[in-house]
């Protein structure tokens, strides 16, 4: 019974992904719970920031490397706006050697203002 309920949970959370409207190119984003990653998103369409990546919980390697395809096309998309999140430290020195940015704030207004301000 656990893992039917695992299973239509997994479903739902690829179904939700899938909904979203990422593009080719654009910002990794990460969040702490879906309720948060829409707000964000919503606030990123309304900002005209692209995004072509999204995952919740805290970031990993994983996603450094999915934000890292974006070196090849855009080194402004080539970040990660984490929000309300924690940074695992072997994933922050995996950024900090092939060059992709993390942002991390409590805030969404605070993260938007740094990435701006790394424009």
């Amino acid at each position: 019974e656990i893992d039917y309920y695992k299973n239509e949970l997994s479903n739902l959370l690829t179904k939700t992904f899938n909904s979203f409207d990422k593009k080719d190119k654009g910002v990794y984003v990460q969040a702490s719970t879906l309720g948060s990653l829409e707000a964000l998103l919503d606030f990123l369409r309304q900002s005209k920031i692209p995004y072509s990546g999204i995952n919740i919980g805290p970031v990993h390697k994983r996603d450094v490397i999915s934000a890292m395809t974006m070196l090849e096309h855009n080194k402004m998309y080539a970040v990660i706006l984490a929000f309300d999140v924690k940074v695992n430290v072997d994933a922050q020195a995996m950024a900090d050697k092939a060059g992709i940015r993390i942002f991390t704030a409590q805030i969404i207004y605070h993260l938007y203002d740094q990435y701006v301000n790394y424009e």
